[in-house]
């Protein structure tokens, strides 16, 4: 058995406003380190849809949301907090215990604020291990797990309709159709108590974990959303294509999307122990063996011996060739609404193509920076020296010089320089960059990104200051960002300061020899530094570890 099925290589989430005048959805995307989880978890996403009026169902997504990360992404320093509440540390425990405390703060400030019952929120989490997915969802909001071509709705509907469909008065068509299909049967903070729908599933590899509001599934349908995974590109890419697919379709609703992706099952290469080595063949030295690109080749003699072949290695020890794959489970399909899926049929297939092209690049506030790095030409194979009909040449040869190849990765740095003119903040970079730029302590929210100003030139990028500081007029800080080995980055600022992988904090030397966990990171700095509390975050989406 190999020592694991599936390797998580990122999570992120979107928001949008979308058909509402207000944003009453929220969501975290937690990546994780699972030797200091308390609970193991490897990374989290987190969807809460808000309801009872502006202010309130503001304030309940915000409740929900806070307190599901508070148990997620508790460390093993925080085991005395939550050893009262949770006496079993199983995840499928943990996330009913995130589901709990969520309620249960919504609840008690509703009783504070006189307003039990009419206040609210639908919260979907899904969190991993190494080795498994738990899903628990209240509400409306939705889970789904894509893979092997097809999309599995994996949360349940806590609806009028929802209930209608598993008791068989109504098809799943009827229920979409439904003028009632907004009518919640259950919601976090409504009641004392809440009983979430929990199931844990296998860590699947290339698979896509996503939770979604009900902005989302209104318009866009299970088939789309297959359409825009199966496109590829990071988690975050893939939020901000179906968010933006939900805007162009016409939603009426907020929508609010988070992704947890692993890779697929090619690149997990530690699944499989290497093979031994082959035996050595038994044969007399050579005088006069050339060596190009590490390939022996012998010069023209008489036969000699030949080495006995080198016995192919078993590519997954433990498991039959014959042995078949187990029949996935057949997908469920979401019917959406009548009128939604004939607006989704005038948007046709020119639609998706647009959407799913602009998503992967330029969607909602990702600046792009300098110009496309060339492509990496494919690796040539070595010509070897033609043969002739003449009689053979008996001078020495000479083993030439061992060139280097031609796809090694680049080591070249990456300079980011940030300053500020008047409102505006002057992002400058060396190769083409996908930046996020948040306030301080508000990277995670999505709704919070600064809008990147309409004047833009190659290698520049301008973005908009709500509230400038007349101290920062000319200051500038610098990340260098250099690939010294595969796999590995080296991080400098100027002047020094705090820098972020992957939500994780770096300093000092710390920055030199900075290891990833998936082949593409996110890098965030501090603009003018981080002891300014009011500060700005810059974040480098997606940025290529190897190169």
């Amino acid at each position: 058995m190999s020592a694991f099925t599936a390797r998580v290589s990122g999570a992120a989430c979107e928001t949008a406003t979308g058909g509402r005048d207000c944003n009453q959805d929220r969501c975290e995307a937690l990546w994780l380190d699972p030797s200091e989880s308390l609970w193991g978890f490897r990374a989290a996403i987190v969807v809460a849809d808000g309801m009872g009026g502006h202010e309130r169902g503001d304030q309940a997504a915000d409740l929900a949301a806070r307190a599901a990360r508070e148990v997620l992404a508790a460390r093993l320093e925080d085991h005395a907090e939550f050893a009262a509440d949770f006496p079993g540390a199983e995840p499928e425990d943990v996330v009913r215990g995130a589901f709990e405390r969520a309620n249960q703060q919504i609840y008690e400030w509703a009783v504070t604020q006189d307003v039990i019952g009419d206040t609210g929120t639908t919260l979907t989490v899904i969190a991993c291990t190494d080795e498994e997915v738990v899903v628990g969802n209240v509400g409306d909001s939705r889970a789904y797990v894509v893979s092997g071509g097809a999309v599995r709705k994996v949360s349940e509907d806590h609806s009028w309709v929802g209930q209608q469909v598993r008791l068989g008065n109504l098809t799943e068509a009827e229920a979409a159709a439904s003028p009632l299909r907004n009518q919640l049967t259950q919601a976090v903070g409504c009641d004392a108590a809440v009983e979430p729908h929990i199931v844990a599933l296998p860590l699947e590899p290339g698979a896509a974990y996503v939770a979604c509001t009900d902005g989302l599934t209104e318009v866009v349908d299970a088939d789309a959303i297959l359409e825009v995974v199966q496109a590829g590109g990071v988690p975050e890419d893939l939020c901000r294509a179906l968010v933006a697919l939900a805007v162009a379709a016409g939603t009426s609703d907020n929508v609010t999307v988070a992704a947890l992706c692993t890779d697929p099952a090619e690149a997990l290469v530690e699944a499989a122990p290497a093979p031994p080595p082959a035996p050595e063949p038994d044969l007399p030295p050579l005088d006069e063996t050339v060596v190009l690109f590490d390939i022996p080749v012998e010069p023209e003699a008489g036969p000699g011996p030949s080495p006995e072949p080198t016995p192919e290695p078993d590519l997954a020890p433990g498991r039959e060739p014959e042995e078949a794959p187990e029949e996935a489970p057949a997908p469920v399909r979401d019917t959406a609404p009548a009128a939604s899926r004939q607006r989704g049929q005038r948007l046709g297939a020119a639609l998706i193509v647009c959407i799913l092209a602009l998503a992967v690049g330029l969607l909602a506030g990702r600046a792009t920076i300098g110009p496309a790095p060339p492509a990496q030409p494919a690796e040539v194979a070595p010509t070897l020296p033609e043969t002739s009909a003449s009689p053979v040449d008996t001078t020495p040869v000479e083993t030439p010089p061992t060139p280097e190849p031609v796809d090694a990765a680049p080591t070249g740095a990456v300079i980011v320089e940030v300053k500020c003119e008047g409102d505006q903040l002057i992002v400058t970079g060396a190769e083409e960059l996908a930046l996020d730029v948040y306030p301080k302590g508000k990277y995670r929210d999505s709704a919070a990104r600064l809008a990147e100003v309409e004047s833009q030139t190659p290698g520049e990028t301008r973005f908009r200051l709500p509230e400038p500081e007349a101290s920062w007029e000319g200051q500038s800080v610098a990340l260098t960002v250099e690939r010294p080995e595969a796999g590995t980055l080296s991080l400098s600022l100027a002047p020094d300061g705090e820098a972020f992988v992957d939500q994780k904090p770096f300093s000092g030397e710390a920055l030199k020899s900075v290891k990833p966990e998936g082949s593409r990171a996110r890098l965030g700095f501090y603009f003018p530094s981080g002891d300014d509390a009011d500060a700005y975050a810059i974040a480098i989406v997606g940025f290529p570890v190897e190169g």
